[in-house]
């Protein structure tokens, strides 16, 4: 039994020997420079890589990357042994070595040294989006075009209100220009309250603006006056170039004309609309 159990430690630390010895080994290696439409002819070895990232989502274990080359005709997966952010649209540069993982061809990457973050967009025509929009949702683009139709997007909803001390942002069913001192009833979801009835006048008690969180799904009063009757989101308008036209969202207004706005590309399920939301 002593000597299994000898013969069993042996054969563990030579295998932990073998496996340190080749991740040092790798350290002292050249990757060997190939295009993503290669990969599937480099079963083994060390290489380095260069593309786009179409999504990357965290595991228990490390994060996996789906990446294109910068033709977006061949893609490969990149399994990283560490967690990374990489959004979509950045173009990386990756060393490692290809690997088959349950029948699929990937680049296993052991450190973060081994990845190099080259753009944080994608710099693309609108053509180029418009032919194929759904492989770009959720990426980082940089796009040139012609800025028009700029305007801005009030959502007449909400309302601002300060009891004079603490100010907040209430959602209301309605749109509302009455007198500015009111009291409002509502429930509050997500630390705001959603306002079912507006009054002049309540004998109530009123809870503190600056406490709404303390009554998360509960119906509270508030009392105060009125700041502003809607809230300024930010402004839309179009990117054109030639016959291609693209809805963008700006945080801030822009000058009309010839510009390259950099943004994430989205699908906005509410008006059936690709867009171009600008941070």
């Amino acid at each position: 039994m002593e000597r299994d159990e000898r013969r069993v430690l042996y054969i563990s630390i030579l295998t932990i020997f073998i496996l340190t010895s080749l991740y040092l080994y790798s350290y002292t290696l050249t990757p060997k420079r190939i295009e993503i439409s290669q990969i599937s002819e480099h079963i083994g070895e060390y290489v380095e890589i260069e593309g786009i990232v179409k999504y990357s989502r965290n595991t228990s274990k490390g994060t996996m990357v789906e990446l294109y080359d910068m033709n977006r005709k061949s893609e490969t997966y990149l399994f990283l042994l560490f967690h990374k952010s990489l959004l979509g649209g950045y173009i990386i540069r990756a060393r490692g070595i290809v690997q088959v993982y349950q029948g699929m061809i990937e680049v296993m990457i052991r450190s973060e040294k081994d990845i190099e973050i080259l753009k944080r967009s994608l710099y693309i025509a609108l053509e180029e989006i418009l032919l194929n929009p759904s492989f770009f949702v959720d990426m980082k683009l940089r796009v040139y075009g012609n800025l028009t139709h700029v305007y801005p997007v009030i959502d007449e909803h909400q309302i601002e209100v300060t009891d004079g001390i603490n100010i907040t942002w209430v959602h209301i069913p309605f749109t509302y220009f009455g007198e500015r001192e009111v009291y409002i009833y509502g429930m509050v979801k997500n630390g705001t309250l959603y306002g079912e009835n507006i009054t002049l006048f309540a004998e109530v008690k009123c809870v503190s603006i600056g406490e709404l969180e303390k009554y998360e799904g509960k119906h509270v009063w508030i009392c105060g006056s009125i700041i502003s009757y809607s809230r300024l989101y930010g402004y839309s308008g179009w990117l054109k170039d030639g016959e291609y036209s693209l809805k963008v969202f700006m945080k801030e207004k822009r000058e009309e004309g010839r510009t390259i706005l950099e943004g994430t590309f989205v699908y906005n399920e509410k008006s059936g609309m690709y867009e171009l939301v600008v941070e």
